[in-house]
């Protein structure tokens, strides 16, 4: 998920939770992906493996699916006939591969989310929320979120507690519905220094991750969904002029090897509801 630039617990008694791997990320910088498994640790907690694909089509947003896929929607109008393009990448840990699912998005969708399976996307344009339907080709107007007053930079659904944030201009907030449509409620500033560009971000097992793009280099935080504290996790350069629109997403996790073992029966359904 994103915005364009102008610029995977159960607790059995006597026993400590289990430890969960920690997620890939997936994250682009023009047609570029890059993919990041913050789990292979170097010294001083980086990861040590940053792959880069090229996809042959910028991106300016993206989200996970059910089964493990990618979802993406371009930031171009490619035929000029007012229509952006959907996109999927069905193998994201193998060589991805980006497949065109339709070009029929009115106006660009700065940001999709997934939201217990539906993938919704906000339209700078209008400020109108969209349900996106790969299998219709259709995207459907389902709310407003006009009383923001702009576009999130990044966004995410949290599946555990079944509630929706954003980030805009540094600010750290919860979607609110109300009668009128869907306002902002913040929570917290958060300290991105002075970070200017593209950004993007998705929320993976409670941890909201958000990236941005400053100077042709990729900068990726851990942000606390309860007060807006930021943590750097890594930062890496990316082509050169290539950052002027950036996705961000992973795939949710399982427990880590070795830990299945102290997985009750109700950890394995919360955990099967949070991905």
């Amino acid at each position: 998920m994103n915005n364009k630039a102008i610029c995977a617990f159960a607790v059995i008694a006597g026993l400590a939770a289990p430890t969960l791997a920690a997620p890939t990320l997936f994250a682009t910088s023009g047609s570029i992906l890059y993919r990041i498994d913050l789990g292979n640790e170097e010294s001083g907690g980086l990861p040590a493996g940053v792959e880069q694909f090229e996809l042959g089509a910028a991106i300016v947003s993206m989200t996970y699916g059910a089964e493990g896929e990618l979802w993406m929607t371009g930031r171009h109008d490619l035929d000029n006939d007012g229509n952006y393009a959907l996109y999927s990448i069905d193998n994201p840990f193998g060589t991805p591969v980006l497949t065109e699912r339709g070009d029929f998005i009115s106006g660009l969708t700065s940001s999709i989310v997934n939201i217990d399976g539906a993938l919704i996307g906000y339209k700078d344009s209008t400020q109108e929320m969209i349900e996106i339907d790969p299998l219709l080709n259709s995207a459907s107007v389902v709310g407003s979120y006009a009383a923001i007053g702009s576009s999130p930079a990044s966004s995410g659904y949290d599946s555990s507690t079944g509630r929706s944030y954003g980030i805009r201009h540094s600010e750290l907030f919860e979607f609110v519905t109300t009668e009128s449509g869907v306002e902002s409620s913040n929570i917290a500033t958060i300290d991105f220094g002075a970070l200017r560009g593209a950004q993007g971000g998705e929320i993976i097992d409670g941890v909201y991750y958000h990236a941005i793009i400053a100077n042709d280099t990729m900068h990726i935080f851990s942000i606390d969904l309860e007060n807006g504290e930021s943590h750097e996790l890594v930062a890496f350069g990316v082509e050169p002029g290539s950052g002027v629109s950036l996705g961000l997403t992973g795939i949710p996790t399982v427990p880590a090897p070795g830990s299945v073992a102290l997985l009750g029966l109700g950890g394995f359904v919360g955990l099967r509801r949070r991905r």
